[in-house]
């Protein structure tokens, strides 16, 4: 028995889909099923190479391979058009030569059209074909009809040529079982490579001052970025002399990179907030290990009801206090004041508050001690890996 995961995302070098991919592909490899993963498309803008990118290999014991044999996407736009046709006819070839009955097909690619290519070899092989749902098809900041429409359409056609569903939270659950009670589903919530997010023997970043660290979108619609720079410059006056609001990515390539400038200037947070631009995975940890607190304010939308934010996990990994909000699936896993601190979205003047008491209440340092226990029990790669493998099992 094996799992193939087919996909368009980049690997192994990418963000939260990338991390998300290798995350299923250790937990079954830990589990002791054979994982390969099969990116489907190039995926790299030409001329914009990033280092050390291989097309084919083994990366932390996992197999992949780009069916095109480089990654690397070409400048004409007819030639990628061609390029993505012949690279997914070659994914289905290679398959072909690979795969055997009894072995799975892991499809994390949304709401591509080649799953329904990808369906059809499966079923006509038998091997059964599961997908990965981590978002609500076609999200949006609000939802609208003609969102919710695509997603009838998808849910009603597509998503039922699946043999089942990895769903990351109970709403995306809940979802596919109404679309399709005969599919088989399994909820794997957000998932954390613990060899990667360890930071137990990285030395802290010291600037000399407590910080707040961020090091996800710069923008409202995900991470409540605007609410969260509110709330900062409230608290600030009650906070000890010198906290700094440390961000990491680029802001002048955040679509609330004006609104973000005019809340800086109204406060006059110039010397509070620092924007570190892009870190590596090294700068990163060590920016992590060194704050006093985390915030992942999750706004009441469609996007944040069903999905759920690794980030959270690695956060709490770290064993650094956590103030998120109840909006989807975290509210399951944390209770207030006990693992993190949670605060109900759109409510600034608590948020504001709760910052406030982490920095005050010594108790803090447990909450985060405590978030660090429930990200191991719950989130690993390592304990999602007999879960993982009795649901493959099972198809």
């Amino acid at each position: 028995m094996r799992v193939f995961i087919v996909t368009g995302e980049p690997f192994p070098n990418g963000m939260a889909a990338t991390g998300r991919i290798t995350c299923y592909a250790k937990a079954l490899l830990s589990a002791g099923i054979y994982c390969e993963v099969v990116v489907c498309r190039r995926t790299e803008v030409f001329g914009k190479t990033p280092k050390n990118i291989i097309s084919e290999g083994s990366y932390e014991g996992v197999n992949f391979k780009y069916i095109a044999g480089t990654p690397l996407r070409d400048s004409n736009k007819m030639c990628r058009f061609c390029h993505d046709v012949r690279d997914r006819h070659r994914t289905i070839l290679y398959l072909k030569s690979r795969i055997k009955s009894g072995d799975s097909i892991l499809c994390y690619m949304r709401e591509d059209p080649f799953a329904k290519r990808l369906q059809r070899f499966a079923h006509a092989n038998g091997v059964k074909i599961v997908r990965d749902l981590c978002e609500y098809p076609f999200a949006s900041l609000h939802l609208t009809a003609k969102t919710e429409n695509r997603c009838d359409k998808y849910m009603r056609t597509t998503f039922r040529g699946f043999d089942g569903a990895i769903c990351i939270s109970q709403s995306l659950l809940n979802l596919a079982v109404k679309y399709y009670p005969q599919g088989n589903y399994v909820k794997i919530p957000i998932m954390i490579d613990e060899d990667k997010w360890n930071l137990e023997n990285v030395s802290p970043v010291d600037i000399g001052r407590p910080y707040i660290f961020h090091s996800g979108t710069l923008l409202q619609q995900k991470d409540g970025i605007l609410d969260v720079l509110q709330a900062f410059a409230e608290a600030l006056p009650s906070l000890p002399k010198g906290v700094k609001y440390l961000f990491s990515g680029d802001v002048t390539r955040s679509a609330d990179k004006i609104r973000i400038q005019e809340i800086i200037e109204t406060y006059n947070l110039q010397s509070s907030v620092r924007f570190l631009g892009y870190l590596s995975r090294g700068d990163l940890q060590r920016y992590m290990k060194g704050a006093k607190l985390f915030i992942i304010y999750k706004n009441d939308n469609l996007q944040n009801r069903y999905c759920f934010a690794t980030k959270l996990g690695e956060y709490l990994l770290s064993g650094n206090p956590v103030i998120t909000t109840t909006v989807g699936e975290p509210k399951f896993f944390l209770h207030d004041k006990k693992d993190a601190y949670l605060v109900p979205s759109g409510n600034i003047a608590l948020l504001a508050k709760t910052i406030v008491e982490v920095f005050a209440d010594d108790k803090s340092v447990q909450v985060g001690l405590n978030g660090r226990k429930t990200a191991i029990n719950n989130f690993t790669s390592r304990f999602q890996g007999p879960i993982l493998r009795r649901y493959i099992e099972n198809l």
